[in-house]
């Protein structure tokens, strides 16, 4: 019993030694102040969290994706952080996919580039591959000064499947296009410029459980909510559009209607959407549909305000930009 005595007696004179020790550094003002955690590293494009700085610095790489129906399924799609679809010609559209938090070996099938890629490889400051294009708007990309390659001139980051016949069945390696951009002289690193994540205003919004994205007659749209997963999923023509590396549909964390205003194109006959500007918009997350307005120049993507002017944030994760002719607004109303 002395024994356990002596050492509880040892015990209480430390705990009043540390405890009269750190009251006399708070009265003296000599208390060291808590340790500042490093903020999380979040990738710019999905405001989730990347592995360390250096792997949130790899270039943007954005790919024009076909899809007329001989190129569905199209691979990569899935693994994109933001996907803009535009109308081509004949009905037709076509993606124009941006990776940086993931980097796909299969993206495509590539086809060729129109004047609004232009304008997204600005905002983003990615590296543009795609298959090719008419004389005028080659001159257009070239005067643009943006990094791109082309089947011409991406060697081993373009190949061509011999499942599906040509024009429908080239495709190109994000990593890839990066190691051939790198050898052709463009930046390796870069500061992604980043989108606005953060939740909803609480006030704004009705529910949704499906955008209905009526393109044309042929590529009629739809994003359905699944309050499950807290996703969209996107449908095509009445089916899932689907991935043909997983097999599974197409999903987004937020689904934007962008309203775009229409110029005439550099063939007779010809016309493209601008997307360097503002103009006014929906926004489809958690749900629920939002009002709004956009904003985007070179060097700054896609910004949302609601019709007050105040922020109007994406919800983490990935996002479809569906663009639709200015004209057509009121059929979303």
């Amino acid at each position: 019993m002395p024994a356990v005595r002596v050492i509880v007696v040892i015990l209480v004179i430390v705990v009043l030694a540390v405890a009269g020790y750190g009251a006399w550094r708070l009265l003296s003002g000599d208390e060291a102040a808590p340790p500042v955690l490093p903020k999380p590293v979040t990738w710019p494009l999905t405001g989730e969290r990347a592995p360390d700085r250096a792997a949130a610095r790899a270039r943007v790489v954005s790919v024009k994706v076909d899809n007329s129906k001989p190129a569905r399924p199209q691979s990569g799609l899935a693994d994109a952080d933001v996907v803009y679809e535009v109308l081509a010609e004949g009905g037709i559209t076509r993606f124009h996919a941006i990776f940086h938090s993931k980097a796909p070996q299969t993206v495509g099938p590539v086809r060729s580039a129109r004047p609004p890629d232009i304008h997204i490889a600005q905002q983003f400051g990615s590296i543009l591959a795609f298959s090719g294009a008419n004389r005028i708007v080659l001159q257009m990309i070239e005067d643009s000064g943006i990094d791109n390659l082309t089947e011409s001139t991406g060697g081993d980051a373009f190949e061509r499947s011999d499942a599906r016949s040509a024009p429908h069945n080239l495709y190109v390696d994000i990593q890839g296009v990066r190691s051939v951009g790198g050898e052709r002289g463009f930046a390796g690193e870069a500061t992604a410029p980043s989108l606005q994540f953060g939740a909803a205003p609480s006030a704004d919004g009705t529910a949704a459980a499906k955008a209905d994205v009526p393109l044309s007659e042929s590529n009629q749209v739809s994003w359905v909510w699944s309050a499950e997963a807290r996703r969209w999923t996107r449908r095509l023509n009445g089916e899932p559009h689907v991935d043909a590396e997983s097999g599974k549909a197409l999903r987004a964390d937020n689904v934007v209607v962008l309203f775009a205003e229409v110029v005439e194109g550099c063939r007779p006959g010809t016309s493209y959407f601008v997307l360097n500007g503002a103009g006014d918009a929906r926004l489809y997350r958690d749900g629920r549909r939002f009002p709004a307005l956009w904003e985007a120049q070179p060097g700054t993507p896609l910004r949302l305000t609601t019709p007050r002017g105040e922020r109007l944030p994406l919800a983490t994760g990935t996002t479809w930009i569906e663009v639709v002719p200015a004209a057509d607004r009121e059929r979303f109303e």
